[in-house]
């Protein structure tokens, strides 16, 4: 079980939970690899981390979720393969019947399971239990995210470290899941969560201005995946968007130059009508300089 945490001393509740709920699976016995990362790692919260039974380590100088998550694969010596956000935790039988899917229906090499989403307002299903999403999983992403982050199991030659390498900083599940249904075959398992997780916290990226400026990037990326035409298109539109907001984030830090830039690449995309709202943000904003 990969678990990539940036592992200040802020994360040690949080991981040591999310530990806990790994050990403390039932039938199986799961491993969990921590890889530590980024300059806000704490010694001492690594030293507890490592006396744990049971538990692998390795430590990263460079903050980054996908050189986590590869560094961590390549420790992996068992057949099967999950991941776990470091505040996030599995329910007891969360392996036991991923495994058990798996053993039954050996001609898919991944499960994805249903997710609880815990916010300050209280608890929700992920996803839906009747939907077909073994159907067309791509098509499906289109509409729902289903590769909750600690919801699914694979077998470790599904998943070779070669991804992670590709993997974009941001929209890393979408990745994860697009470039594992392009090659093989995805059994859902939707009538009971597997895992929870823990939604809204201080610390979130996703309104940050860095979350918005990397969206280009992690689409450039998932568009050099396999992908069906009607997928690619979808994808298309919205990088076009992405382009468009990242040029007006950078308008406003008064970067017009970079913002330019941005805002014409994104004219050779879909979605141009938010690429002329940005391009009258970026007049008016050069206009008064």
């Amino acid at each position: 079980m990969l678990v990539p945490t940036l592992g200040s001393q802020t994360r040690a509740g949080p991981l040591r939970r999310a530990l806990e709920t790994i050990l403390s699976q039932e039938d199986v016995r799961a491993i969990p690899i921590v890889a530590f990362n980024g300059p806000q790692v704490d010694e001492s919260l690594v030293a507890d981390v490592a006396a744990l039974p049971d538990v692998r380590i390795c430590v990263l100088a460079d903050a980054s979720l996908p050189g986590a998550l590869r560094e961590a694969r390549r420790l992996v010596e068992s057949d099967w393969l999950s991941a776990l956000d470091d505040d996030d935790e599995l329910l007891p039988a969360a392996l036991a019947r991923r495994l058990a899917i798996l053993e039954a229906r050996p001609e898919c090499s991944v499960v994805v399971t249903n997710g609880i989403i815990r916010t300050p307002r209280g608890d929700v299903l992920n996803l839906p239990t009747d939907a077909a999403f073994e159907r067309a999983p791509m098509q499906w992403m289109l509409r729902k995210n289903w590769m909750l982050a600690g919801s699914w199991l694979c077998r470790s030659e599904a998943l070779p470290e070669t991804i992670f390498a590709g993997m974009p900083a941001y929209l890393e599940n979408t990745y994860l899941a697009l470039s594992l249904a392009a090659k093989v075959r995805i059994a859902f398992d939707l009538d009971e969560p597997t895992v929870i997780h823990n939604h809204g916290r201080v610390d979130s990226t996703f309104a940050s201005p860095a979350y918005s400026l990397g969206q280009e990037a992690a689409l450039r990326r998932i568009l050099e995946l396999e992908l069906p035409p009607d997928v690619r298109r979808e994808y298309e539109r919205r990088l076009g968007y992405a382009c468009s907001v990242a040029a007006r984030v950078h308008a406003e830090r008064g970067e017009l130059a970079v913002a330019w830039r941005i805002l014409l690449r994104s004219l050779a995309h879909p979605r141009r009508r938010h690429a002329i709202r940005t391009l009258l943000i970026l007049v008016r904003s050069t206009l008064r300089r």
